[in-house]
């Protein structure tokens, strides 16, 4: 058995209210955004699904250790490797581009992990920066034009390290920062 540390969630991690009702118990609940066969004996966990009943933010109970989850050299979830994550890319910027006349100016991206989408922002932008811990052996170096900063959105100080930010794009990342308001 993996000792894997949690966190008991006791107030919503968006608007801070404690008013948390469970709306779904999730038993033996496995991780997800992992391809390729099921494996029974991997690691599942006791989970339920809360929602905050003053805001309706909905979340997970119990908070893995981003150290466990974003440290393993197999993290699954990679947008390049899946053709649906290719497919959300497209139409992702499709939504953003009538928002832009003349481009996106300074993008950050947090969790841009394989720097897919990055790339992708590279032509609409004057600069693009990616924040993502499953970086952490290219922190501080430029990729194919794009800066990349392989550590926690916590750890960065966005203002000093990069400066006047036009757009910060979070897919499918926000539920994974411990405190996404701080």
């Amino acid at each position: 058995m993996i000792d894997i540390k949690s966190h008991k969630v006791t107030k919503c991690q968006i608007g801070g209210h404690g008013n948390l009702d469970e709306i779904w118990r999730l038993p033996r609940f496995p991780l997800t955004e992992m391809f390729g066969p099921f494996d029974p004996n991997f690691p599942s966990f006791d989970q339920s699904l809360l929602i905050d009943t003053e805001s309706g933010h909905v979340q997970l109970e119990n908070q893995l250790s981003p150290e466990f989850l974003y440290s393993a050299a197999d993290y699954s979830y990679r947008s390049a490797q899946s053709s649906k994550g290719l497919r959300d890319e497209v139409t992702f910027l499709e939504f953003l581009e009538p928002f832009f006349d003349d481009g996106f100016g300074t993008v950050v991206e947090l969790g841009g992990n394989d720097l897919s989408f990055a790339r992708k922002l590279l032509s609409r932008s004057t600069g693009v920066t990616v924040i993502d811990p499953v970086c952490e052996q290219i922190d501080g170096t430029s990729v194919d034009g794009i800066n990349v900063l392989g550590r926690f959105v916590e750890n960065v100080d966005i203002r000093k390290e990069i400066g006047k930010v036009n757009l910060i794009v979070a897919r499918h990342t926000l539920e994974h920062v411990a405190s996404p308001l701080a």
